[in-house]
């Protein structure tokens, strides 16, 4: 079994990068549920030593999303509620 550092390689997620293509967002012209949950599934990246830079695309998408103000909010109150457990 690859260690987690390893086991995505050095290969993009393809159907994410398709479905990005040359938008700013994955369903339609505005920030969807689709998006929120796709900035999610794009931090637990970090969680397993994969370095999102690999992919100037979705590195763009991941950062342009998280400073938007709702989802900019909505990390401080995980993050804090991460600390509550492990206290």
């Amino acid at each position: 079994m690859p260690s987690p550092s390893n086991q995505w390689g050095n290969h993009a997620p393809p159907k994410s990068l398709r479905r990005l293509g040359d938008g700013d967002y994955l369903v339609g012209s505005h920030f969807t549920v689709a998006d929120a949950y796709f900035v999610t599934m794009l931090n637990w990246y970090a969680f397993i030593g994969v370095d999102l830079k690999k992919w100037p695309k979705i590195a763009a998408y991941q950062a342009k999303h998280l400073a938007r103000p709702a989802v900019a909010q909505a990390m401080v109150v995980e993050m804090a509620e991460r600390k509550r457990r492990a206290a």
